[in-house]
């Protein structure tokens, strides 16, 4: 219904069709080329409809980063940010996400390539929301 694996491979079948490059999730490996889409923060809140008995959904947002490899292929970064431009609204029966930006701080983007133990580069950050309808 709207789950994390299947948003993340929504999200890299919809880069697969408009970008010249393997897109594959998570951290890049030095040596496979292609675009890595890289989730790193989750989180939820509820949200209360008007007019509504205790139904209640919750909105469910990802932050990741398109990350290039090679580091320095801004040609298929560029091809990534044009994409998640044109699709900033991707409606399915299952679900819609919203694609919008995100903003880490130099520190977090710091501590995000640190731990996965790939050097700092240039990378799009972007966050993903889509509602989940909970039955109570």
């Amino acid at each position: 219904m709207g789950s994390i694996s299947d948003v993340l491979e929504e999200i890299r079948f919809t880069l697969a069709s408009s970008v010249d490059s393997n897109v594959r999730i998570g951290m890049p490996v030095d040596s496979t080329s292609g675009i890595y889409l890289f989730p790193y923060k989750y989180s939820e809140d509820a949200i209360h409809k008007k007019n509504a008995e205790p139904e209640i959904d919750r909105t469910v947002s990802m932050d990741c980063l398109l990350i290039p490899n090679p580091p320095d292929n801004y040609v298929m970064l560029d091809e990534g940010l044009r994409c998640l431009n044109e699709k900033l609204i991707l409606a399915s029966d299952e679900r819609t996400i919203w694609i919008g930006v995100a903003s880490p701080t130099l520190g977090e983007l710091t501590q995000i390539y640190a731990s996965a133990g790939v050097a700092l580069r240039l990378s799009i950050p972007f966050t993903l929301r889509w509602a989940v309808p909970l039955h109570l």
